[in-house]
């Protein structure tokens, strides 16, 4: 395997980054379309929506897009700085704010209520919908896992390690919430009761990234320095590596599409992958802009969010 031309540590993602475009055109083997957003919109995260839609937050201009499934681009004035977003059993969106540290919940005729958290330093940024009914969430410059009910009661845990900007966060298959602690090395397991386990990576400064429960019982990681996908069971065992065959990928996100497979956005390169959970991986797609942030729509097409050109991209990948 080559090595990176450099280390990336988590506090260096952001400039990284911003120098990932690409203006190639999609692989022939795929219909794929791009949507321009506003200049400077800096869409962070992608969600199916319960109408269809997909939905991205911008942390730049403080709005929540949306992109229809017919590609109507509208959005919503949120303000201040969101980063993640999910949807709740309730089928509002919920959306984390970095700065001032909140949650918001978007219901669905666009009305807006805010629940700030203890601190404006928690810095809240992925969030995903767990098995009990709540909202599950990262606070990434305190070490800390929260929880957020429908009613807007908040829990925050504290994970053991400190340092460890805990990132993305997924609902693994045991039911348990799985995060990865980019600055640690390790990957966390928080249960609904909130009892943390954590499991320490061979390398420290792997950089584990974007998560995702397999299809066959697993969990599903990126480390992004050693351009590896890796499976892990349920009790924290590494059980299989598979080194991706594009150079230098840099991995930034994860989704698994409706026969389980794993597709992987490769920030780097500029392109998207398909693997099997037996690590089979197929011919990478070349984005017109550099992807950081990938899911799946309701017919099975790929979006992606392309953060540093102000663009929300979907690829026909069926």
């Amino acid at each position: 395997m080559n090595k990176l031309p450099f280390r990336r540590t988590a506090l260096a993602i952001i400039a990284i980054l911003a120098a990932t475009a690409s203006t190639a055109a999609a692989h022939p083997g795929s219909k794929g379309k791009e949507y321009r957003l506003d200049e400077f919109a800096v869409p962070a995260d992608l969600v199916l929506g319960p109408d269809g839609a997909m939905y991205a937050p911008d942390g730049s201009l403080g709005r929540l897009w949306r992109v229809s499934e017919r590609g109507r681009v509208s959005s919503l004035e949120l303000g201040d700085s969101p980063a993640g977003v999910a949807v709740g059993r309730d089928g509002a969106t919920w959306v984390t704010d970095r700065f001032p540290a909140a949650v918001k919940r978007i219901s669905g005729r666009g009305e807006v209520t805010s629940y700030p958290l203890d601190s404006i330093d928690d810095f809240p940024t992925d969030i995903v919908a767990g098995p009990d009914g709540a909202l599950w969430f990262t606070e990434n410059r305190v070490d800390a896992i929260g929880r957020i009910a429908l009613d807007g009661t908040i829990t925050e845990y504290q994970l053991p390690t400190k340092g460890t900007f805990v990132g993305e966060i997924t609902v693994g298959p045991d039911g348990a919430m799985w995060f990865s602690e980019a600055g640690a090395g390790k990957i966390g397991r928080i249960t609904t009761a909130g009892e943390i386990t954590e499991f320490p990576l061979d390398s420290p400064d792997a950089l584990p990234g974007p998560i995702v429960a397999g299809a066959d019982g697993a969990v599903w990681f990126a480390e992004r320095n050693t351009n590896t996908i890796v499976r892990m069971t349920t009790a924290g065992v590494v059980t299989a590596r598979h080194t991706i065959p594009v150079a230098d990928a840099d991995p930034v996100s994860l989704a698994t599409d409706r026969k389980g497979r794993i597709w992987i956005a490769e920030g780097f390169a500029g392109t998207v992958q398909r693997m099997t959970l037996k690590g089979e991986f197929s011919r990478p797609i070349r984005t017109r802009h550099a992807p950081d942030s990938i899911a799946f729509d309701r017919d099975g097409d790929l979006w992606y969010a392309a953060s540093s050109d102000s663009r929300i991209g979907r690829l026909d990948v069926d």
